[in-house]
């Protein structure tokens, strides 16, 4: 469980704009950013992963959720800049 010095950091795709305002909107204060998500593209994630450097946070731990496909392409890319298994606590469902 997280102490009470933890923070929640990350970010959510969504696809509309006016979705991604609301979100803002609903949740002030979350360290959340709301990144555009073009059918099949995530790219925008990808760069997010990377400008955060999941190297440099060693006691974060990653919760992705979302569409099974998309999930599996995130664990992967974790693995990829060197997350440990037991850092990525993964959700996924279909449609």
């Amino acid at each position: 469980m997280a102490g009470s010095d933890a923070r929640i950091r990350g970010a959510v795709l969504l696809s509309e704009a006016h979705h991604r305002e609301e979100f803002q909107a609903y949740y002030p204060g979350w360290e959340l950013e709301t990144l555009r998500k073009a059918a099949g593209d995530y790219q925008e994630l990808d760069h997010w992963v990377e400008r955060w450097e999941p190297r440099e946070h060693p006691d974060a731990v990653f919760y992705p959720a979302g569409y099974i496909p998309s999930v599996v392409r995130l664990r992967k890319l974790l693995r990829r800049e060197d997350v440990a298994r037991g850092r990525v606590m993964a959700e996924g469902f279909w449609d």
